[in-house]
């Protein structure tokens, strides 16, 4: 049991190291999110909420659609936005896997109704 324990340990750090060495440098076949704050453009008459949630759905589409939890981590960041998970629980962003997201068609239909572009 103790040996189990330990290996489930040691699979959790390296999952962990795998994410971190993602967002500092993407893999082969890995897209970066883009920067959101020169990708979107948020009009100024958004609750700051909103322009947060713009920049972060933004970076869904600049990167295909799909993103790693690591890159889901950085995206958050980039658009000021502490914990994303009232996207996905408001159905904006997808769980596709255990460690990706994607933006949802409702989060295309609430983005492009934001910001005036095709998601």
């Amino acid at each position: 049991m103790e040996k189990e324990v330990y290996a489930e340990v040691l699979r959790i750090i390296g999952r962990a190291a795998l994410e971190l060495a993602d967002v500092i440098e993407p893999g082969p076949g890995q897209a970066a999110p883009a920067d959101t704050a020169t990708s979107s453009t948020v009009p100024p008459e958004l609750p700051a909420y909103e322009a947060k949630r713009v920049k972060y759905l933004q970076a869904f589409v600049d990167a295909g659609g799909t993103l790693t939890l690591a890159q889901v981590r950085v995206a958050s960041k980039k658009a000021g936005m502490g914990n994303p998970g009232s996207v996905t629980s408001r159905g904006y962003v997808e769980k596709t896997g255990p460690d990706t997201r994607a933006i949802s068609n409702k989060g295309k239909a609430w983005l492009a109704k934001r910001n005036g572009t095709a998601a």
